[in-house]
């Protein structure tokens, strides 16, 4: 009984090196089918081409889709950069006009004042000329007043003193030319008209009666000196300017 189990033990290195090892298998990994060494070698390599062939693929993927992902960041980025450029150049532009119209109407505003401020300075120079001439001329206007209201005076001195002081002839001469009547009348209105006109009616008056009276012309010249004296400068200067003229 002994012999066949030391001889079958003796034959398994035979058995080996007869290549009889497919009688070794285990479960496969992939399908969990029972496979013999060079089985699972095999199904090993072929999952590890499978797994290269499937990581390759990924990694095309990856870089492609980096490659659009940097593209579209690139496309984005220029688009960005031109949009900002156009913003930009826009609101220079804008900015230009608006400071443009700010300077046009700076300087308008200006010339229109300048304008307001030379007719303003203007007008007030005219009525400053304007006051200034009229001054003038009231100021003359009061002095001929004055100039009048002294010949008034001098003339009633010499018409109230005229007719006393050449005696009867004095007394005759204010008879014929009604010298009473315009003492009268010039103390009762004092106006320059009225007395350049009294004054020429007493005048006329005289040199008509020293035409006609040769008497009466030479007891005017004998006394010249005192009628001179009567007269006193402003009567004398409105006689000579009614006879002169």
């Amino acid at each position: 009984m002994r012999t066949p189990i030391i001889l079958t033990v003796a034959m398994l290195p035979l058995v080996f090196l007869t290549g009889c090892s497919s009688w070794f298998k285990a479960p496969s990994p992939i399908d969990g089918k029972p496979a013999t060494a060079a089985q699972l070698a095999q199904q090993q390599r072929q999952l590890q081409a499978e797994q290269s062939a499937a990581q390759a693929k990924l990694r095309l993927e990856l870089e492609q889709a980096q490659r659009t992902t940097t593209d579209a960041r690139a496309s984005a980025r220029r688009t960005f950069q031109l949009a900002s450029a156009q913003v930009q150049a826009d609101t220079q532009t804008k900015l230009q006009q608006l400071a443009a119209q700010y300077d046009q109407a700076d300087a308008e505003a200006t010339s229109a004042m300048a304008a307001v401020e030379a007719s303003i300075s203007s007008r007030l120079q005219a009525m400053a000329e304007q006051a200034e001439q009229q001054a003038a001329g009231f100021a003359a206007a009061l002095a001929d007043i004055d100039e009048q209201k002294t010949m008034i005076s001098g003339l009633l001195d010499v018409a109230e003193g005229a007719a006393g002081s050449f005696g009867p002839l004095g007394a005759t001469l204010g008879a014929a030319i009604g010298l009473g009547g315009v003492v009268v009348g010039l103390k009762g209105r004092r106006s320059a008209e009225a007395t350049r006109q009294a004054a020429a009616k007493v005048v006329n008056s005289i040199d008509a009666l020293r035409e006609k009276d040769p008497a009466f012309d030479a007891a005017l010249q004998a006394n010249a000196q005192l009628l001179n004296d009567w007269q006193g400068n402003a009567g004398k200067a409105l006689v000579d300017s009614i006879q002169q003229g």
